[in-house]
């Protein structure tokens, strides 16, 4: 008898210590340096854009299908009341099962009953998505490197035209770009709940690139087995949670089940590789040298390298998507090399001036854009943008025509 209590009590200690959330030998700051010089500026930057969009709110309508869609599902949860199971405005008229996650969607349904408006609600995430991304980005480099890092990385970070149309678009996968750089602290600070917390939730924004993060984050795992198990436990969790929806992905797969087989076929492969529609030279250019400066003995570098290996199947599934995504991480990667820029005797002066260079144009590719992102891009200020101006005049009359016909069979204010 005596046995099987004892082994009963060892089973309770071991289930307690498994989701036990305190670890005295975690360094389990998140703050490690006073607010400085350069904090000021890099807040006062990641203000003046929020600032910007706030100004410029009226002008940031919808203008991919993608928008549209998730702002249609916005407002049938309102008119039923339930997430939708079905939508017939899509592969009309026979429809489709809704597998989308519905984070995004729960979200813009509550702002709209809120406003009265699901395009109101839109705007409201557009302008706080992209803010809420580079405030993401800087507090994690500040962590891992310290203000001069945290403020280059920043600012690389707004030059990338790819990441700022995502979350201006406020589409399910921005929310990745927000939450997975802050993943980083609660981790490796063993803040266990808050992790798991913020994994579930992108488990539940997104249909498939946050299990990009879990596999950067099992990788992570396996190389530091002093993290192993926290990264287990973080994955197991979460995973659960999210396990819901994912049945339900999974029972309708056969709906997903085209997309994922194209990409694997050599054609679909090259095809994705080459639509890298946003591709910033200098962040992807001094974050893949940057990358090689990481050290692999301090962890919280090492993991940066981690997850964009992680988002490395991304090129070949989603093409554009890699570099939209994987962006806060390269720019966490290329402060390492550009802080030369601001070294640690730098005035005041030096920082104003780096924080203004911004404001020049930057060299992109972006082979497949349209004229449409050159205006939304507009709000940002920066970034010139070689587009392929032949395909996108030759679209223009086909979009003006169907543009007119929805006009005129639409009342203000329909979600097409």
């Amino acid at each position: 008898m005596q046995t099987r209590w004892r082994r009963r009590l060892l089973g309770l200690f071991t289930t307690y210590r498994w989701v036990d959330l305190d670890n005295s030998r975690a360094d389990r700051r998140w703050w490690r340096e006073p607010f400085g010089v350069f904090d000021g500026f890099a807040v006062g930057f990641i203000a003046a854009v929020a600032l910007a969009l706030l100004v410029r709110n009226g002008g940031l309508e919808p203008f991919v299908s993608d928008t549209w869609y998730h702002l249609a599902i916005a407002k049938q949860i309102n008119v039923q009341d339930a997430l939708p199971s079905w939508v017939d405005w899509d592969y009309a008229p026979v429809g489709r099962p809704h597998l989308y996650p519905p984070l995004i969607h729960v979200l813009l349904a509550g702002l709209a009953r809120l406003t009265g408006s699901v395009l109101i609600a839109g705007r409201i995430l557009a302008v706080l998505f992209l803010p809420a991304s580079y405030l993401s980005c800087w507090f994690v480099a500040r962590w891992i490197f310290g203000p001069r890092n945290a403020l280059v990385g920043v600012l690389l970070l707004s030059l990338d035209v790819g990441h700022a149309v995502v979350e201006l678009l406020y589409i399910p996968s921005c929310v990745v770009n927000i939450l997975a750089p802050p993943l980083i602290i609660t981790l490796l600070t063993r803040r266990t709940w808050a992790s798991i917390v913020l994994l579930t939730l992108m488990l539940y924004a997104h249909i498939a690139i946050p299990y990009l993060v879990v596999l950067g984050l099992g990788l992570f795992g396996l190389k530091y087995p002093r993290y192993r198990g926290e990264v287990l436990k973080v994955i197991g969790v979460a995973l659960l949670w999210a396990s819901p929806w994912a049945v339900r992905t999974f029972m309708e797969r056969e709906w997903v089940a085209g997309a994922a087989m194209n990409a694997g076929l050599p054609m679909g492969l090259l095809q994705r590789i080459l639509s890298l529609q946003m591709f910033n030279l200098v962040l992807i250019g001094c974050g893949l040298w940057g990358i090689f400066r990481l050290r692999k003995s301090r962890a919280q570098e090492a993991i940066v390298r981690w997850m964009l290996l992680g988002m490395l199947p991304l090129l070949f599934s989603y093409g554009g998507r890699f570099t939209m995504h994987s962006a806060p991480f390269w720019a966490i990667s290329a402060s390492t090399v550009l802080v030369r820029l601001l070294p640690a005797w730098a005035t005041w002066r030096r920082a104003a001036a780096l924080t203004a260079a911004t404001l020049l144009p930057s060299p992109a590719l972006l082979p497949l854009t349209t004229t449409h992102a050159i205006v939304m891009l507009a709000v940002t200020g920066k970034p010139i943008m070689a587009s392929d101006r032949e395909k996108s005049e030759a679209l223009l009359p086909d979009c003006d025509e169907a543009m007119r016909w929805v006009e005129q069979h639409t009342q203000p204010g329909d979600v097409v």
